[in-house]
């Protein structure tokens, strides 16, 4: 897997062919499927964008190197772009912004949903069970809940988690990476960054 940061800032996007919309989830997932001439999932492609006080950051981890060719153009400049390594058998402080839900039946329409889950302690109970099959001392330190804004103002409730762990499974933890957490990863949920 690879991954590529993107920066935009003031100057990179006064400088851009076009604006990008960051706070369009269907427009992010289609400039980026646009870039790589497929579709999202079958280049593997999950995505996460970080707003900070003087830039917006663009993480999109793809099976193969991201295109460079349209990222002036869009108003960001490549900041780092590599071959992501294994963590190995060593602690890890990991972070996800995803969509931790259950399905539950609707009697009235007699059909099942998803629904966001709200307890504290059900999102923990989720991320634990999403990350015990490839992680051992599992300690998450943080979890809030965030809105993702998408097309014509839907907005998308999120959970931000940070944590620790034990990485005692590399190809589980491989193939989980590749694959994203939870609902929503279109919209920029479900990467799991690790950092050993």
């Amino acid at each position: 897997m690879y991954m590529t940061v993107l920066r935009a800032t003031a100057d990179t996007i006064k400088n851009a062919e076009y604006m990008m919309d960051f706070d369009d989830g269907d427009y992010i997932h289609h400039w980026l499927t646009s870039q790589v001439h497929t579709d999202r999932a079958d280049a593997q492609i999950l995505y996460r964008i970080i707003k900070g006080p003087e830039a917006i950051y663009l993480y999109v981890q793809s099976k193969d190197t991201f295109p460079e060719k349209n990222i002036k153009r869009a108003g960001m400049e490549l900041l780092k772009s590599f071959e992501t390594g294994d963590p190995g058998d060593r602690p890890v402080t990991f972070n996800i912004f995803c969509s931790p839900n259950k399905t539950i039946f609707c009697p009235d329409s007699n059909k099942s949903k998803k629904q966001f889950l709200i307890d504290p302690a059900e999102r923990k109970e989720w991320l634990e069970k999403k990350l015990s099959p490839f992680m051992s001392n599992i300690t998450i330190i943080e979890d809030h809940i965030d809105n993702m804004l998408i097309k014509n103002g839907k907005k998308i409730r999120g959970a931000y988690f940070t944590g620790t762990g034990k990485i005692t499974d590399l190809q589980k933890y491989r193939e989980a990476v590749a694959k994203g957490f939870g609902d929503c990863k279109c919209y920029g949920m479900g990467l799991l960054l690790c950092k050993g």
